[in-house]
């Protein structure tokens, strides 16, 4: 499951590099807005599965 998560994050860099490489000629597939919207619901998405996995204890020790 390691292995999957991780090929799937090193092609998710490798698409944003592509875009970020595409928009150095102009060309302008999706917006830059869209992006940092898109990469934080990522980013959301995986604290949450985190928290989940791990629970909300160890998040705030007594």
């Amino acid at each position: 499951m390691k292995k999957v998560i991780g090929i799937i994050i090193v092609l998710l860099i490798i698409a944003f590099l592509g875009i970020l490489g595409l928009r150095i000629w102009g060309i302008e597939i999706v917006s830059l807005q869209t992006i940092v919207k898109s990469s934080a619901t990522l980013f959301i998405l995986g604290v949450a599965i985190v928290v989940a996995r791990r629970g909300i204890e160890p998040l705030f020790p007594e």
